[in-house]
């Protein structure tokens, strides 16, 4: 029996009536794979509190009441049973006693390794699996939790920032999601052969649904959002965006890579070998029709251009000598340097006398450190440039279309905006252009007139 595989994210989870919406949701579907995110706000609770430095004893009960409260809450307005309420309830109190014991383990060591933060991190999630699996049977709907744990779903990779491995996930994923019931499962989390919990990200369950719709070979992964899909810009920025109906892999990985918060960067990696198609819903639709498509049907607009993406977290990491970008070696062993240290280099840019680094901006300041201790004769100059944007214009076609990254060009010197760098061809679907940060809400929306006006 082919399965879908549904993630509901933390932006449905900000009340009870998102708790009702799913159940609705879940009756349209036959015993599908549901992978959930906390409740909104809680991830960030739960990093607030993990980075206060001055924790007492007294906080820890604190903190864990705080949760109970917010999920507590929702079964006291969904659940009319009184039974039903304070057996709910109870184990929502066992599951944060967990929780609290492993935060007093931390508080008397007083060490809150990195390994330890991941496990505390992933319990906005386990709260999440719980209460939705309680509400949903107490709605008459069949449901069954299955941590990640329970289903083989091996992490690799540095806290964080860690991925699936496919190869030993998925024989397990498919064995252990047979029942004919539906299935509950906390995102954003897996566990790695050590037993150690890793976490994939903020908006990691997208990953995580996608890692397990590959291991049951799902007939599509359905992610139900609070907005529609994927747009021809960022709604905030732009006036009368276009929605994107149909996306090709490349292209919502690219759209995400670079800002687009509709998906996680890497939630296509899964899906493409085995085409299981990513549909977009929103909640808030009474028409139950995707918004979006993702699938590997290449279609070429009319304008080329599907849509304009942005991230001003990125930063440029200069390096500059005479010959430094040709010299052998040179790059190898900076690339080798960060990587060790978990610096992920967005994209690369190289002349004769310099190579440029483009990076998250937090990374900026110990990337620089790092490559000044590598003492290499031909670097003779290493700074960083701040406040830039990093913009992709990104569409199926941009290789093969002529005029289309000459068009972006003449908008943006139209409008005294100077592009300090610029990349095609590196990505068959996307130009990449760095700017600076004060000029980024103009060349956003005279790009967009461009191409989109008409």
């Amino acid at each position: 029996m082919l399965r879908t595989v549904i993630k509901y994210g933390g932006s449905n989870l900000r009340n009870s009536e998102g708790l009702t919406k799913l159940t609705k949701i879940l009756s349209a579907y036959q015993h599908p794979v549901v992978v959930v995110s906390a409740l909104y706000g809680v991830t960030d609770h739960i990093l607030d509190f993990t980075g206060n430095d001055n924790i007492e004893k007294g906080d820890i009960k604190r903190f864990s009441d705080c949760l109970y409260q917010k999920h507590s809450s929702m079964v006291n307005e969904l659940i009319g049973s009184t039974l039903d309420r304070n057996r709910i309830n109870k184990k929502l109190n066992d599951r944060l006693s967990e929780l609290e014991y492993i935060l007093l383990g931390v508080y008397y060591l007083n060490d809150l390794s990195p390994d330890y933060t991941e496990l505390i991190l992933s319990y906005g999630e386990r709260l999440s699996s719980l209460l939705i699996q309680e509400v949903c049977n107490s709605s008459g709907i069949p449901c069954k939790e299955v941590l990640p744990e329970n289903i083989g779903l091996i992490a690799q990779g540095d806290c964080r920032l860690s991925t699936v491995n496919i190869e030993l996930s998925a024989n397990s994923i498919k064995r252990a999601l047979t029942d004919p019931v539906v299935y509950i499962i906390p995102g954003y989390y897996g566990i790695n052969e050590s037993g150690k919990v890793r976490t994939f990200g903020r908006g990691g369950t997208d990953y995580s649904a996608a890692c397990i719709s590959n291991g049951i070979n799902a007939s599509s992964l359905d992610i139900w959002k609070d907005t529609d899909g994927f747009q021809s810009s960022d709604p905030h920025e732009v006036e009368q965006t276009v929605n994107l109906d149909f996306l090709t892999y490349d292209e919502a990985a690219e759209l995400s890579y670079y800002g687009a918060k509709i998906l996680h960067p890497r939630t296509v990696e899964p899906l493409v070998d085995k085409n299981i198609p990513i549909r977009i819903f929103n909640n808030g639709s009474d028409a139950v029709l995707p918004k979006s498509i993702i699938n590997g049907k290449k279609l070429i607009s009319k304008n080329v251009v599907k849509s304009i993406s942005y991230s001003d977290n990125y930063a440029i990491v200069k390096i500059e000598g005479a010959g430094v970008g040709q010299k052998q070696g040179v790059l190898a062993k900076i690339t080798k340097v960060l990587d060790v240290n978990g610096i992920n280099i967005s994209s690369v840019i190289t002349s004769q006398i310099a190579i440029n680094l483009i990076l998250q901006g937090s990374d900026a300041k110990q990337s620089v450190k790092l490559i000044r201790a590598l003492d290499i004769p031909v670097i003779k100059e290493l700074r960083t440039i701040h406040n830039i944007s990093l913009l992709a214009v990104v569409g199926n076609g941009m290789t093969e279309h002529h005029g289309i990254a000459g068009k972006v060009f003449s908008v943006l010197a139209n409008n005294q905006v100077n592009v300090l760098m610029s990349a095609l061809g590196a990505s068959e679907v996307t130009i990449n252009l760095v700017i600076n940060k004060k000029d980024r809400p103009l060349a956003v929306r005279e790009i967009h007139k461009s191409f989109f006006n008409n």
